[in-house]
């Protein structure tokens, strides 16, 4: 990506219109590093930005964007982009932070040009569903799901620590006790999966994060689908093989509806033998090559790379990987009881130890972060592209440079011309106004107050309580009510007393003599009331 040459009054343009920083807090950290620098501002935008990375004011990611030109899309929804993490053929992963509740947080974005294919916003609100079914220690928690100007996005659980593959390929292979912790979290994390019917298919130390507490997070469900799934164009099932190929299941290979369960734990047991020795159990040849070596060659031994692995964990391991779903264990719970043995044996427990060593020094980040290499080539549908660190084409809409030489502090924070708030254009820029909503979820429109009206407006409902020195006094309306009220039951109760004097006083006789008068003939009777 081609740099532009950008002055500092460009750069602190842009960063005010970006928002990325109220006016004070811009006013303040430019006033220091005024003083830092003998009192004048640097020239050199690049040196601006530094100072405000070191600060803490705004991320690499923000500065860099900011020095090429643009200042818009720092913000989706209600969340602030810190910086990408991650991009694959059909999605974007930011670490993104809650503009009220600074609550970190991973935003996995749909682009928008995927939408031209409907197939494709259909999945990923499947992949949404899917996520949101799971709620599990040892899973990904999915928090929230939204669009704003047809970006469709899913929020996600951050994890603050590294994924499984590159913790081993930095640390080498790991300790047995620690191996056979991560081995029962995930098979914990399957079960709670499985058992609601989520198959993962893409079980694989690239989808397996542990965060700086050592604690393990299945990842990565973009390939999950249901048990019972009756649209396989959702989840790519036309497309062909989904996976990846150093831990495909042999009846995956072939297609992947027939994945089920015991495919994930075939999938397990060749992530176990990564954990144990460091590589995968069929990691040479191409891609055809070892996706054919897990249809037909038995497993290897871990115990030829790894002497001092328990003979009961390598069982557990060569069971996994099984070429039969039969001869697997059925289900991750008799995968657990067999984990558990082994611990009572072995005596494991959870460790945490070398995780913030091996952290100390990496920035932060999920899986999608991660350089593919040959032992992770994924076989879905759209090919991984990994290790950019420029947004999408969504986000950086424009390149607005203002021109400009004179860089002093007050010059530079006064005549700054903003979009207006809520301006489409800027999809940063969040409006504070909203339509009033009913009950029903239809917005209606609130009368306009004139210049001079009272308040509020007439026919509205307000409370008496809203006018102290009107407390306790029926207006005249209130008093039309009463006096309307008070003549409609006089009326009623004369009517009332005539009816009842008419039935109860005279006698049976008198009524048939009296209340009857026949009239001439050809005539109606009359009803005659006695005196």
């Amino acid at each position: 990506m081609t740099t532009t040459t950008t002055t500092t009054r460009d750069f602190v343009r842009r960063l005010r219109r970006s928002e990325l920083m109220d006016i004070d807090s811009l006013r303040k950290s430019l006033a220091a590093i005024q003083t830092k620098h003998n009192g004048q501002l640097p020239e050199d935008a690049k040196v601006i930005a530094e100072d405000l990375v070191g600060g803490g004011s705004i991320t690499q990611w923000q500065a860099k964007n900011l020095l090429q030109g643009r200042w818009r899309g720092f913000f989706l929804g209600k969340y602030k982009l810190l910086r990408q993490l991650g991009s694959g053929g059909m999605s974007t992963v930011f670490l993104a932070e809650h503009t009220v509740m600074r609550r970190r947080v991973a935003i996995k974005v749909l682009p928008r040009h995927r939408l031209q294919n409907p197939v494709n916003l259909s999945r990923f609100h499947q992949e949404a569903r899917t996520c949101a079914m799971l709620n599990h220690p040892n899973v990904v928690q999915a928090i929230d799901f939204d669009s704003v100007d047809e970006q469709h996005y899913m929020v996600m659980e951050f994890i603050d620590g590294m994924d499984l593959q590159r913790l081993v390929r930095q640390n080498g292979p790991l300790p047995i006790e620690r191996a056979i912790d991560y081995l029962r979290c995930c098979a914990s994390g399957l079960q709670h999966a499985h058992e609601r019917g989520i198959i993962h298919r893409d079980i694989k130390p690239l989808n397996i994060l542990i965060n700086r507490d050592g604690v393990l997070k299945l990842s990565d469900l973009g390939l999950a689908r249901l048990r019972y799934d009756e649209d396989p164009a959702l989840t790519g099932e036309s497309k062909g093989v989904l996976g990846t190929a150093d831990y495909l299941a042999p009846e995956q290979a072939r297609s992947s509806q027939l994945a089920d369960g015991r495919s994930d734990l075939y999938s397990l047991g060749c992530t176990l033998f990564f954990m144990l020795t460091g590589v995968a159990p069929f990691g040479s040849g191409t891609i055809q090559q070892r996706i054919a070596k897990h249809q037909t060659s038995p497993p290897p031994d871990v115990r030829r790379l790894r002497p001092e692995c328990p003979p009961e964990l390598a069982e557990i391991c060569m069971r996994l990987m099984a070429k039969s779903p039969e001869d697997r264990f059925q289900t991750a719970t008799l995968l657990i009881q067999a984990i558990d043995r082994v611990t009572w044996k072995v005596g494991a427990s959870p460790s945490t130890l070398g995780i913030n060593e091996a952290l100390q020094h990496e920035e932060l980040s999920l899986a999608d972060d991660t350089p593919s290499d040959r032992s992770s080539e994924s076989l879905s549908a759209q090919p991984v592209v990994r290790g950019s660190a420029s947004p999408i084409d969504d986000f950086a809409l424009s390149s607005s440079v203002d021109d400009g030489s004179d860089s002093s502090l007050d010059d530079l924070l006064s005549g700054i011309e903003l979009p207006s708030i809520g301006n489409s254009a800027s999809p940063n820029f969040q409006s504070t106004a909203y339509p009033s909503q009913d009950f029903a979820g239809q917005s209606f429109q609130t009368v306009p107050q004139q210049v001079g009206a009272s308040f509020p407006p007439s026919g509205s409902f307000h409370s008496p309580a809203a006018n102290k020195g009107n407390r306790g006094k029926p207006s005249a309306s209130e008093n039309k009510a009463v006096i309307y009220a008070g003549i409609g039951m006089a009326v009623f109760a004369v009517l009332l007393s005539v009816i009842m004097s008419v039935v109860f006083v005279l006698s049976p006789d008198d009524k048939t003599r009296n209340m009857i008068k026949n009239t001439e003939p050809g005539k109606s009777n009359v009803l005659i009331i006695p005196q």
